[in-house]
């Protein structure tokens, strides 16, 4: 079988491609939203080809723009669009040109990182003020949601957890102090699950509209990945700087955080192609299987990472391969 082109792709079907831009424009008005609006840019690459799907992007990343100025939003939404759009572009370019859908998201992920770290920087030096200034106001604005947070927390028993959250919201800057530190170790983790989570999706929709091809990549490659083993010294490394990190100077903690949370990503990847191998041992289908998979990664993420670690020391997977009859 050939490998899937542009002109392979294309739909002629222009009403559900301005659906997608307009899922696309919807997403970024979202602040949790924000994070999934290239994810229908992508797969109108996909679907339609790079002609329309690029020309299509383009347009709504115009809409934006007029939408941004005309309402005073500045260049908030224009700056979430244009993200989303270099996202969209790399994932369905790896996914049409069938590059290591890893060394995407590894190298996409740093990527990013670095580059909306630079466009914050910036921001905030044009606008003469300091991260830690804008994370204070934060705080301090919305500290009567907050507080309502924080009792409902304590509302539904967790007292311990609630007081903590009290404590915080008395003490902004110091809270702002230790949310700065923790911010570039959250940033590159949820880029990778970011970059992760597409080339899935790309990957898993090209295999079952196209079939597998000979030595191309698909989304089983990410559920079968395998951290290298010599990563261990590194995590290792990052747990003394995390716990110990404080004695030896203010940032080396917070660098042993980011990079328990950088590193974590990939062994959740792991984890997780473990936790879908599980599933299929146990022949666990249908949409429970849909609705688990989503409770767990929600509310297990870490204990997930934590098995693609120990994966390294028992190797799971021997345990999960079914004898033949």
């Amino acid at each position: 079988m050939e490998q899937p082109t542009s002109e392979t792709f294309n739909q002629p079907n222009p009403s559900r491609l301005i659906i997608l831009g307009l899922v696309a424009l919807s997403f970024c008005l979202s602040i949790f939203l924000s994070v999934f609006a290239a994810i229908p840019l992508a797969f109108g690459v996909l679907i339609y080809g790079r002609k329309l799907g690029y020309l299509s992007a383009t347009v709504f990343g115009l809409i934006s723009a007029i939408i941004s100025l005309s309402y005073g939003g500045g260049v908030g939404l224009i700056g979430i669009y244009l993200f989303s759009f270099i996202i969209a572009v790399v994932c369905a370019e790896a996914t049409l040109r069938n590059f290591n859908p890893i060394k995407v998201i590894l190298f996409g992920g740093i990527a990013l990182f670095l580059t909306s770290s630079v466009s914050i920087l910036g921001y905030l030096k044009s606008q003469d003020t300091t991260l830690k200034a804008v994370t204070v106001k934060f705080i301090e604005t919305n500290a009567e949601a907050l507080k309502q947070n924080v009792f409902n927390t304590s509302k539904a028993g967790n007292v311990e957890e609630g007081m903590k959250s009290l404590s915080m919201l008395e003490n902004p800057e110091k809270t702002a102090e230790q949310i700065i530190k923790e911010i570039p170790g959250y940033m590159m983790l949820t880029n990778f699950l970011v970059f992760w989570f597409i080339m899935f999706l790309l990957l898993k929709y090209k295999r079952l509209r196209y079939g597998v091809e000979k030595d191309a990549y698909t989304e089983k490659d990410l559920l079968s990945f395998k951290m290298p083993d010599y990563y261990i010294w590194i995590v290792i490394i990052a747990l003394a700087l995390l716990i110990w990190g404080s004695e030896l100077g203010e940032w080396h903690s917070s660098f042993g955080h980011f990079l328990i949370q950088s590193l974590g990503a990939f062994y959740f990847f792991q984890g997780f192609g473990l936790y879908m191998e599980f599933l299929n041992f146990v022949n666990f289908y249908g949409f429970l299987r849909v609705v688990l998979v989503s409770v767990t990664v929600f509310t297990a993420g870490s204990l997930i990472a934590i098995i693609g670690l120990f994966d390294m020391f028992v190797d799971f997977r021997k345990y999960l391969k079914k004898k033949e009859v």
